[in-house]
């Protein structure tokens, strides 16, 4: 067993038996405390930080999933280059498919390209749409697509987008 260092034998002879219970119990209770505060809440916090990565990554396994599908029910088909303008096309599907409010903004890059920034736009209607501009002849030849952050279930299945369409030359 260790010797206590000289003066704190002292110390403590020097005490009733009530202050020698008292200074016990503050003992017991500060290595508690620093327990706590070292040992268990470090513990603690890290079990949260991996179930929120848990939930990041079942989030984006649902999204992933999402996205197959609606690529899946797109499906291939046959593309048409289309006679119209990127630009003109961009207006008329965006209306037809329901995400021409999310279509914040729209950059004609020469004749045959355009530049597009879409917010908070649902996945599956980009996805659905962007197959529309494969068959009507365009390509994307840039796309920076983004999950839309939310602590709320709203903000589930948006999406940012930045993307660049632009025209097939025809197949001879």
């Amino acid at each position: 067993m260790m010797k206590a260092p000289v003066w704190f034998s002292s110390f403590w002879q020097q005490r009733n038996q009530s202050e020698r219970r008292t200074l016990t119990l503050a003992a017991i209770a500060l290595v508690a405390l620093v327990g706590y505060q070292f040992v268990w809440s470090p513990m603690q916090q890290a079990v949260q930080r991996a179930h929120d990565r848990l939930a990041q990554a079942e989030q984006l396994a649902a999204f992933t999933a999402q996205a197959k599908k609606a690529l899946m029910q797109a499906g291939p088909k046959s593309a048409q280059p289309s006679a119209d303008s990127p630009m003109l096309w961009v207006e008329q599907a965006a209306r037809t498919v329901g995400i021409e409010q999310q279509l914040v903004q729209r950059q004609p890059d020469g004749d045959d390209r355009v530049q597009l920034k879409f917010a908070a736009v649902p996945f599956d209607l980009l996805l659905r749409w962007l197959a529309q501009a494969n068959d009507a002849g365009l390509s994307v030849q840039s796309a920076n697509i983004t999950p839309k952050n939310g602590d709320s279930s709203d903000a589930a299945g948006l999406v940012d987008a930045e993307i660049t369409l632009a025209k097939r030359a025809a197949a001879s």
